[in-house]
């Protein structure tokens, strides 16, 4: 069953991000949530272990990073599909 839920996981990882053109942080924040639900894991439980996971790979700075790298991928993100721009236009 662990197995299944992974490979579930990494097959809707792709589909997002290929089919669907999701950013891929965002995908992948996404997909550790929905494969932590296939996997029986608490719901309180989820946030915290995304958290801890991703502190743990940018070295504790992480909401540094997603404060001062989220308006920019925001601003990538949105301008393609019509929406709001962050930054002014030249």
């Amino acid at each position: 069953m662990k197995l299944l839920a992974l490979l579930i996981g990494i097959i809707f990882l792709l589909v997002l991000i290929i089919r669907f053109k999701i950013n891929t942080f965002v995908a992948l924040v996404l997909t550790a949530a929905v494969t932590a639900l296939l996997l029986g894991m608490p719901m309180q439980n989820i946030a915290t272990s995304i958290e801890t996971g991703i502190g743990g790979q940018l070295g504790g700075n992480y909401r540094w990073s997603l404060v001062l790298g989220g308006p920019c991928w925001a601003d990538w993100y949105l301008i393609p599909v019509g929406g709001p721009t962050l930054s002014p236009t030249p």
